[in-house]
């Protein structure tokens, strides 16, 4: 089954504004929140990650490229120490060649690219190769979270990214027009390669805004 990626991830150039709360679907007080929003500016898809506390975590810059796909071309999260005093607060962590999901991708495919951070356009300055994989695991009719929402045409992909030996990992559910219902912050094991099992966050609310 071949499917368009896009799709399945929120893009949009109103001045809406996308909230998603998730809560950990194992019953725990962990919790987290994501808000989807465009920058004009850049012609990107803001995607900011909030802490249970409302601290401010990550924000992720994303495009729709026909031809490539999702592309995240871009991270900033806080620094801290000397790196903050020169540079500033915010680590900027730009893509020259990004990190992409693809653009039309098949379920029980490996999609991959090569990603390189740009020198000269990171604060600070700095430089770097890594690969990401993503496997297109299956495409759910529905898929019912831990609070008994029931969503349909669910995407599930899991994606590594390697960089400098050392591997991030991450699992989604997508469902088509709405984003990410469910994510899953994966641990990877050193000794045999492949990811632990860790608590899946599902989305418990969403409130959209628009200005």
């Amino acid at each position: 089954m071949t499917i368009f990626v896009p799709a399945y991830w929120p893009l949009f150039t109103t001045n809406e504004q996308r909230r998603f709360d998730y809560a950990a679907s194992d019953g725990s007080t962990l919790r987290f929140t994501s808000v989807f929003f465009y920058d004009a500016a850049s012609n990107s898809m803001l995607y900011k990650n909030y802490d249970s506390n409302g601290n401010w975590l990550n924000t992720w810059l994303y495009q729709y490229r026909p031809g490539f796909g999702i592309a995240e071309w871009q991270d900033q999260y806080p620094q801290s120490g000397v790196l903050a005093i020169l540079f500033g607060p915010v680590k900027t962590v730009t893509m020259s060649t990004p990190i992409g999901w693809g653009e039309w991708a098949t379920v029980g495919n490996i999609y991959a690219n090569s990603p390189v951070i740009d020198f000269f356009r990171s604060r600070p300055p700095q430089f770097g190769t890594g690969m990401e994989y993503v496997l297109f695991e299956e495409l759910l009719p529905t898929f019912t979270l831990s609070n008994g929402d029931t969503y349909s045409n669910v995407l599930v992909f899991y994606a590594a990214q390697v960089w400098n030996g050392k591997t991030d990992a991450l699992r989604f559910w997508m469902a088509m027009g709405i984003g990410p219902v469910a994510v899953q912050f994966m641990q990877i094991n050193r000794n045999t390669g492949f990811p632990t099992e860790t608590v899946r966050f599902d989305r418990i609310s969403r409130t959209a805004i628009v200005t």
